[in-house]
């Protein structure tokens, strides 16, 4: 078996914030560049084969919640929430990448539900604030903004 695996980051969300579609176009032309090089273009690969099949995993990541107030189950369901709703909105923004891709390449209109593409398979993660990049007591918006984030792999498979 054949296996290759790509990545890709997208970080920079503001508190709230959960529009991937957004986010990638308010990011910088190296970051959009790795998005399409790293996970849409694979993807596309697999879909135009007949023999490869991918998994795409999309983790949602949050920022700790410092609100006063409210109990640690509250601060852990926020975060919770806020990397679930990040990891669902990226999921269905590759899934649209994917589908203006597909259309310009082959001229072909995919399935309006990519989940029922058998050789794809697209899984959604919620991480919340349990993997932070920067965990300083006290932080800046900025490195807030780098832990509110949403992580992709493309790990795509072709018998051997």
């Amino acid at each position: 078996m054949i296996k290759t695996i790509t990545e890709a980051i997208i970080d920079g969300y503001g508190s709230g914030e959960t529009s991937f579609l957004a986010r990638l176009g308010q990011s910088d032309v190296q970051v959009q560049s790795d998005i399409q090089t790293n996970i849409i273009e694979p993807l596309l690969a697999v879909l135009n084969s007949s023999d490869q099949t991918a998994v795409l995993t999309v983790a949602g990541h949050s920022d700790r919640v410092d609100t006063a107030g409210l109990t640690r189950e509250q601060r852990r369901q926020e975060e919770l929430t806020a990397s679930e709703t990040r990891a669902n909105d990226a999921a269905e923004g590759v899934k649209q990448l994917i589908r203006d891709r597909f259309l310009l390449d082959a001229g072909v209109l995919l399935p309006v539900d990519l989940d029922d593409i058998q050789q794809l398979a697209i899984l959604p993660r919620v991480a919340g604030a349990a993997v932070l990049r920067e965990s300083a007591e006290e932080l800046s918006e900025e490195q807030r903004r780098l832990n509110r984030r949403v992580q992709m792999r493309v790990v795509s498979f072709r018998p051997g």
